[in-house]
């Protein structure tokens, strides 16, 4: 395999216009990204999904803002797949930017399985003192008597 060096020699100005680290600023050089590209790709409205759509965003948001409110401990069970870990990031980030600090957990494929853990649930739930959280999941899986999956559950506050 032969491989292409590229030689860039704007690195510097292209940090100073666009506000960009070193990598971003290489990436922009070798693809010849102008300015209205650049715009148009870090425009925030392309990022965000409209998280109204979906199904009890509303009481998701409530509850999480509650939590907040009551200075709760929370923790976030994350996925081992790359969205998940990625998914996991940007929720500690988005707490940690509003002051708040949180727990997480990254299951491990082989010891933990697949989608939600009922026993890491439990220990996630005595660490942050709120029993009432493993025991309203453990009720409602015996009612569904459905497999735990990602598709099937819901994310996790407190």
């Amino acid at each position: 395999m032969k491989y292409k060096t590229i030689q860039l020699s704007h690195t510097e100005e292209i940090m100073q216009k666009y506000g960009v680290n070193s990598l971003m600023a290489k990436v922009i050089e070798s693809k010849k990204i102008d300015q209205k590209q650049f715009e148009a790709f870090m425009d925030p409205h392309l990022i965000y999904h409209d998280f109204s759509l979906f199904e009890e965003s509303d009481e998701t948001l409530e509850r999480i803002e509650e939590a907040i409110e009551n200075k709760e401990k929370i923790c976030i069970y994350g996925d081992y797949d790359c969205d998940g870990i990625l998914a996991t990031a940007i929720l500690v980030q988005a707490f940690h930017e509003r002051g708040v600090e949180v727990g997480y957990h990254i299951p491990n494929r082989f010891t933990d399985g697949y989608g939600l853990n009922i026993t890491r649930v439990e220990q996630m739930a005595e660490i942050t003192g709120s029993m009432e959280l493993a025991q309203q999941m453990e009720s409602q899986l015996k009612k569904q008597d459905l497999p735990m999956t990602s598709e099937n559950t819901q994310d996790m506050v407190n």
